[in-house]
């Protein structure tokens, strides 16, 4: 974990955590467009729903555009492996708990699945930081009832993506 963590520590997060509201700046010479604020109350109320219309795998917005992703995501089962070309990501469990696997290969299985071979696992609860660098393999393998957490994605400078972004 420590060599993810080192190459995840570059990763520019633009977001303060306030009590229960969400609110992000890049600059106050930015026009306010820029900016967003969402109360907690709101971002609960729309997850919930969101939740009990897809109870396995929810992801309620905060904010998105094409440089980043900011996303309330709820898992109520484990999923497939995936690996983001291009991007870095962060997840700040905020409810639950599970195995999530790090680095690794992705692997196909005989039933469709996609899954890691190689990787390191981490049982994460409430109150933990994943930091997911660029193009590395992530998997939540194990939900425990359900897993809840703030995910922010970003564009990786200088990374993948600048390569795929230029052709």
């Amino acid at each position: 974990m420590n060599r993810l963590l080192t190459r995840g520590l570059r990763l520019s997060v633009y977001m303060t955590v306030l009590g229960g509201s969400v609110l992000m700046a890049q600059s106050t010479s930015q026009s306010p467009s820029q900016f967003a604020f969402v109360s907690g109350d709101d971002l609960m109320t729309r997850a919930k729903a969101d939740i009990a219309a897809h109870p396995d795998f929810s992801a309620t917005a905060v904010k998105n555009n094409s440089e980043y992703r900011i996303n309330l995501v709820h898992r109520g089962k484990a999923d497939n492996a995936l690996a983001h070309v291009g991007y870095h990501e962060a997840h700040y469990i905020v409810d639950g708990s599970g195995i999530v696997v790090l680095g690794g290969k992705l692997v196909k299985t005989p039933d469709g699945k996609t899954v890691i071979e190689g990787g390191e696992e981490h049982h994460v609860k409430k109150g933990d930081v994943i930091v997911v660098p660029d193009g590395t393999p992530h998997w939540y393998k194990q939900v425990d009832s359900s897993i809840t957490y703030l995910e922010e994605r970003f564009i990786a400078p200088g990374g993948v993506r600048a390569g795929l972004d230029k052709k």
